[in-house]
C-alpha cells in the first residue's frame, strides 16, 4: 500500500505543478489552478492574495485541494 502524501508533500507537488503551468503559459497561475476554487485567499477569478510563504507554511493549496476532492 502506498504511503499517503502529507499536506507538506502535497503542497510541494502542487507548487511544482503550478510553477510548470505558469512557465508553459507565460502567466502566473496562482489563483488559477483547479484547487483554487472557493479558496479564501483567491481574489476574483484569477489571483491569489496569499504570499508563497503563507501558501507553503500553511499548506493552503494542499488543504483546499483535499477539501475539494472530498466533496
Amino acid at each position: 500500500m502506498a504511503k499517503k502524501e502529507t499536506l507538506k508533500e502535497q503542497q510541494v507537488r502542487l507548487d511544482k505543478e503550478k510553477w510548470c503551468r505558469s512557465v508553459a503559459t507565460s502567466c502566473d497561475q496562482s489563483g488559477g489552478m483547479w484547487y483554487c476554487k472557493d479558496c479564501t485567499k483567491r481574489i476574483g477569478d484569477y489571483h491569489c492574495h496569499a504570499t508563497q510563504i503563507e501558501r507553503e507554511n500553511g499548506s493552503l493549496c494542499a488543504k483546499n485541494a483535499r477539501k475539494l476532492t472530498r466533496g
